[in-house]
């Protein structure tokens, strides 16, 4: 007796399902698009932002060959990182740079914890010469990857 009902009730759920109204899509939206989207946004873009804005108005990005680098401070690889077994290691760092061509913020990621802050003080110490839109000198981000090589 069982089976006949559930039986009817998948008819019953089929016949609904042909009849339902098929979802309305979005002018404009695409294939794998995200609910609440607007049109003309960016993959991996970040919600509030502005099209073709920089997020709070922040710093350019410019890619490292764009930058001049005055000074370069080699970070050393961690004594804390030495005898873990870590052995050579990446670290992807993202500097925001100012005006006048010194880093003011450093986010470190792609490797061991042990290693962010040898290589966040270490950048801190680098200067660039100063990035320029046109004549106007102008803050910028970058990143940089540092490599550690583990040496005995």
């Amino acid at each position: 007796e069982m089976v006949e009902e559930v039986q009817e009730l998948d008819e019953k759920i089929d016949e609904k399902l042909k009849n339902a109204d098929k979802p309305k899509g979005q002018e404009g939206g695409v294939e794998g698009g995200v609910e609440g989207g607007v049109v003309g946004g960016v993959l991996g873009g970040v919600e509030g932002g502005v099209v073709g804005g920089q997020l709070g108005g922040g710093p350019k990005v410019f890619h490292h060959s764009q930058l001049e680098v005055k000074r370069k401070v080699e970070p050393r690889y961690p004594s804390a990182a030495k005898g873990l077994g870590l052995g050579d290691q990446r670290c992807r760092a993202t500097v925001s740079i100012d005006e006048a061509g010194v880093p003011y913020h450093v986010k470190v990621t792609g490797c061991p914890n042990v290693f962010h802050d040898v290589t966040r003080e270490g950048i801190l110490k680098w200067r660039w010469y100063p990035a320029r839109d046109g004549r106007e000198k102008i803050a910028v981000q970058t990143t940089i990857l540092i490599v550690f090589k583990e040496t005995g």
